[in-house]
């Protein structure tokens, strides 16, 4: 008999291990409550913007818009229908050299540890796409893909143009502060319009891409 308790003992124990490693459902009421959302004006230039809680990071709800300086508006106004509405959240394009001085005052380009630690509060890099894309705004590329994603913690991510590239709809790319160690070339966050992951990507700094700003 004590073979017998003893087997059950221990079934029991692997049981609960496998129960304490299994990965909790996601709940947007604790991981970003609505309560911890507003606005904030840039002082610059008096635009407003959104903002949302996610954990411990406080995000920008909107791509920045703010002329760095006036060429960047001037040069690539394809990249939003208007520059004083906002682009409807997509905001301007920026080249590597204007990155690390173009977030308002108490604010900052996020590092990849920053968009890393913003993945995992959504779930992971597998799903975190999904959850963090405006449910409108994204064109499908098959016909049965979804139309957005489920945005449920209001950081309402929509597609942008990037330079060189026909994407309008399907893509959202957004520069990282870090710097990859082996060439020094920056990274960029990689967002599809029919995927759910995240893609890292290691780019050259000819490229102009969106600006997500988080705050110090």
């Amino acid at each position: 008999m004590k073979y017998v308790a003893l087997f059950f003992v221990c079934m029991l124990v692997v049981a609960c291990s496998e129960k304490s490693t299994e990965a909790e459902p996601f709940d947007a009421s604790k991981v970003c409550p609505e309560t911890q959302r507003g606005t904030f004006v840039d002082e610059r230039d008096g635009q407003e913007y959104k903002y949302t809680t996610i954990g411990d990071q406080i995000w920008m709800a909107e791509n920045l818009n703010y002329a760095v300086g006036s060429e960047i508006k001037d040069m690539y106004p394809s990249s939003c229908s208007s520059y004083k509405d906002n682009c409807d959240g997509r905001g301007l394009l920026y080249p590597f050299s204007y990155i690390k001085s173009a977030c308002p005052a108490g604010w900052h380009l996020p590092k990849q540890k920053e968009w890393d630690e913003l993945y995992d509060k959504m779930g992971g890099i597998d799903v975190a796409g999904e959850r963090l894309k405006a449910v409108d705004g994204w064109s499908p590329l098959n016909r049965e893909d979804p139309q957005g994603g489920t945005d449920d913690c209001g950081f309402s991510l929509k597609p942008a143009l990037a330079s060189g590239m026909n994407r309008d709809g399907y893509a959202a790319e957004l520069w990282s502060a870090s710097l990859e160690e082996l060439n020094g070339n920056p990274i960029t966050e990689y967002f599809y319009s029919n995927k759910s992951f995240v893609r890292v990507d290691y780019d050259t700094d000819w490229q102009y891409y969106s600006i997500r700003c988080v705050k110090n």
